[in-house]
C-alpha cells in the first residue's frame, strides 16, 4: 500500500473472494467492483508517483462505479495535496454522512477541523490581513552639501591692452630694425651719387622708429605684465 493513502482502502484490494468486505460491496456486480479495483490501483500508483490530478480522476471514477465511502478519503487526501482545501473537506464530510459511525470518525473529523483552519488562513491572507514582517530600518541618505561654484574675476581690461599693444609696438619695432638694415646694405653697395643722402636720412629714420616703438612696446609689456602678476597675487589671498 502507498504511504499516505487510507487503510480504509486495504478493503478495496480483498474485494474479490473476502467475507471482510465494505459496507454495500456484497450489493455489486463482480464486473463493477473488478472494474473499481483497477481504479484504485492506478490511483495509488499515480498518487505515489506525486501525479495528483490522474489519482484524483481514478479514485472519483472508482467511486462513480462503486459507491463505497473508502474513496471518499482518499479523494480527500488527494484534494489536500492539489491545495484544494474546499475540495478536501467536502470529500471528508461526504464520507461521514455516508458512514455516521465510522470507527475512524474521529480522524476524519480532526483532518476536517484541520482543513477549516488552514482554509480561513488562506482567505485571511487574500484579504490583505496578514501581520507586518519586522524590517530593519533602512540606512539614512546623506543630505546633498551645497558647494557654491567659485567665481572667477576676469583680468584688468587694461593690462591686457597694455600687452598686446607692447607686443604690437616690439614686432613693429623689429620691422623698422629690418628696414633699417636693408638700408645700410644699400649704402655699402655704392648707390648713385643723388641716392646718398635719401638712403642715409631714411636709415637714419628707421633706425630711430625702431628704437622708440621698442622702447615704448617694452614699457606697454612690462606694465602690463606686472599689473597682471599684481592682480593674480590679490585674487590668491582673496581666496584664501
Amino acid at each position: 500500500m502507498p504511504r499516505g493513502i487510507p487503510k480504509q482502502l486495504v478493503l478495496l484490494t480483498v474485494l474479490l473472494g473476502s467475507p471482510v468486505i465494505a459496507a454495500g460491496a456484497e450489493q455489486q456486480e463482480p464486473a463493477t467492483i473488478q472494474a473499481a479495483q483497477r481504479h484504485y490501483d492506478s490511483g495509488a500508483e499515480f498518487y505515489k508517483t506525486g501525479d495528483y490530478d490522474a489519482a484524483r480522476i481514478e479514485f472519483e471514477a472508482g467511486f462513480r462505479l462503486s459507491k463505497l465511502p473508502d474513496f471518499l478519503v482518499n479523494l480527500c487526501q488527494v484534494a489536500e495535496k492539489q491545495n484544494l482545501p474546499d475540495d478536501a473537506i467536502r470529500y471528508c464530510e461526504q464520507y461521514l454522512r455516508m458512514v455516521p459511525g465510522a470507527a475512524d470518525a474521529a480522524d476524519v473529523q480532526g483532518r476536517i477541523d484541520r482543513l477549516r483552519l488552514k482554509l480561513q488562513e488562506s482567505k485571511a491572507l487574500a484579504q490583505g490581513v496578514v501581520v507586518p514582517a519586522v524590517t530593519a530600518k533602512p540606512p539614512a541618505i546623506p543630505t546633498a552639501v551645497y558647494i557654491p561654484a567659485v567665481r572667477t574675476a576676469s583680468a584688468p581690461k587694461p593690462a591686457l591692452a597694455l600687452l598686446v599693444g607692447g607686443g604690437a609696438l616690439l614686432v613693429g619695432a623689429l620691422g623698422t630694425g629690418v628696414g633699417s638694415q636693408l638700408t645700410k646694405q644699400q649704402l655699402e653697395g655704392e648707390p648713385y651719387f643723388d641716392d646718398v643722402d635719401m638712403l642715409r636720412h631714411r636709415g637714419e629714420a628707421l633706425t630711430a622708429a625702431s628704437i622708440s616703438l621698442g622702447i615704448i612696446g617694452s614699457a606697454a609689456v612690462v606694465a602690463g605684465a606686472s599689473w597682471l602678476a599684481h592682480w593674480r597675487y590679490r585674487n590668491n589671498q582673496a581666496a584664501h
